[in-house]
């Protein structure tokens, strides 16, 4: 674990964001009722002892303490800090500082000197105390015979010697020179990955930096999910139960819809036969009707004719009458 309230900021952070008790930066923060905002294992101690606000000591507990706003973490979170291990250096923002120690290249080599800080601790003052009261005798390098004090030849070995072996400072982006150290300045200057190597390195950096942001944020992620799965689970299985009832009831409504279809078809076809049979009644009693008509028209024309026969007969048979009637009178006057 890392304790953040150790670690060493790269801008002087802001009062705003200090503990009142232990006067560093608010790691894990939280924030009581009547507003003051505490580290948690500060105030969590700090209750222990008075139930208290330890600012306006108003009465209070560990029920009152709730997570401040997510705009105070992520101001916390984006806080520029430096590495814990002495020789690394480098600054990134503090919820990364954890991913980056995983990934530190100083990081094993502190961790065994932590191990063996005896031995780290006494070995210097024993080769003082060596080396001032047994004189070594110079040592000859053994690559230029140059005669060395013992306390000068690993400088030398390392860094001074003309003849030792080395190879160009751009070999870790594929430079493949090796040479004397004499002529490693020479190389340099034609050396073109040699000036390419500060543009590099700065890529380099920038992308570790979000390599390390890209793990966060799946940390981040993966955070979120295990703490929404077991409920969005719970809803999606009650959805898709729901779902399934949904589709079960548009089903018997379409087989219902179906059924009505068909009974309505049925309806349509039987009244449609009764309609036919209806006008076909309809139209043999109009049949018969107008036969009755024709029947009826020749009957009244055959009553005419006979009526009219039997007028004309009745003239024929007084005009006779008449006629005799008048001859009487006529001899009658003569």
């Amino acid at each position: 674990m890392i304790d953040l309230h150790s670690v060493t900021y790269k801008l002087e952070p802001s009062d705003h964001l200090v503990c009142p008790i232990c006067r560093n930066v608010f790691v894990e923060p939280v924030q009581t009722e009547c507003g003051h905002i505490f580290c948690q294992i500060c105030i969590t101690t700090a209750l222990n002892t008075s139930s208290t606000c330890p600012v306006d000591r108003r009465p209070m507990n560990d029920e009152d303490l709730k997570p401040v706003h997510r705009v105070i973490s992520n101001l916390l979170d984006d806080l520029e800090v430096r590495c814990i291990n002495s020789k690394c250096g480098k600054s990134m923002k503090r919820y990364l500082l954890k991913y980056h120690l995983q990934d530190c290249e100083f990081g094993k080599i502190d961790g065994k000197m932590k191990q063996n800080s005896k031995e780290v601790e006494t070995i210097p003052d024993c080769t003082e105390k060596i080396s001032a009261k047994l004189p070594f005798p110079p040592t000859d390098c053994w690559h230029c015979q140059s005669s060395l004090e013992p306390s000068e030849y690993r400088q030398h070995r390392l860094v001074d010697c003309p003849e030792i072996e080395t190879s160009c400072l751009a070999t870790s982006i594929g430079c493949r020179w090796h040479g004397k150290q004499q002529d490693l300045e020479t190389h340099k200057m034609s050396c073109i990955l040699v000036s390419l190597k500060p543009f590099l390195e700065t890529q380099r950096s920038k992308i570790e930096h979000l390599e390390l942001e890209n793990r966060a944020l799946k940390d981040q992620i993966f955070n979120l999910e295990s703490v929404f799965k077991g409920p969005f689970l719970e809803n999606q299985n009650h959805v898709l139960l729901e779902v399934e009832h949904i589709r079960g009831e548009i089903e018997n409504l379409g087989q219902n819809i179906k059924l009505s279809e068909i009974k309505q078809s049925v309806t349509s076809m039987n009244e449609t036969l009764r309609t036919r049979e209806d006008i076909q009644s309809l139209r043999l009693l109009v049949q018969q009707l107008r036969n009755s008509q024709h029947h009826l028209v020749l009957r009244s024309q055959s009553l005419c004719r006979d009526g009219n026969s039997n007028i004309e007969e009745r003239r024929i048979d007084r005009q006779p009458t008449r006629t005799l009637s008048d001859g009487s009178r006529q001899e009658t006057k003569l």
